[in-house]
């Protein structure tokens, strides 16, 4: 359910939308990924995707051809930290979220237009 919201907000966007979704290990951060490009390539979704998700040097990223995107990695490997104006910060597998790794990846929302933190 949140996985199709954040997909839905990324194509209704009005003006360039950055999603990180963040997991503690590297295997959640794949199957999610796995999902998520899923999700993206149903028939109703992909004409408002940009190509081929990035699955390079772990580097993992579902585009849209507004420029929204949704970036995924591991918070255990710093993923996240220096970025500035994300919008949207999923934190999945909250159970193992620290208060430092918290405190470090709240700070990339300050400049966001509208931020959401899940």
């Amino acid at each position: 359910m949140i996985g199709t919201m954040i997909v839905m907000l990324c194509i209704l966007s009005d003006y360039l939308l950055k999603v990180l979704w963040t997991v503690h290990r590297m295997r959640t951060s794949n199957e999610t990924f796995k999902f998520m490009c899923a999700l993206a390539w149903r028939r109703a979704i992909s004409r408002f995707v940009d190509g081929e998700p990035r699955r390079v040097n772990r580097q993992q990223e579902i585009v849209f051809i507004n420029g929204s995107r949704i970036m995924f990695g591991t918070r255990r490997n710093g993923f996240g930290r220096g970025l500035d104006s994300v919008d949207i910060e999923e934190f999945n597998e909250a159970q193992i979220l620290t208060e430092r790794a918290l405190d470090d990846m709240i700070s990339t929302t300050n400049a966001a237009h509208n931020p959401l933190i899940v």
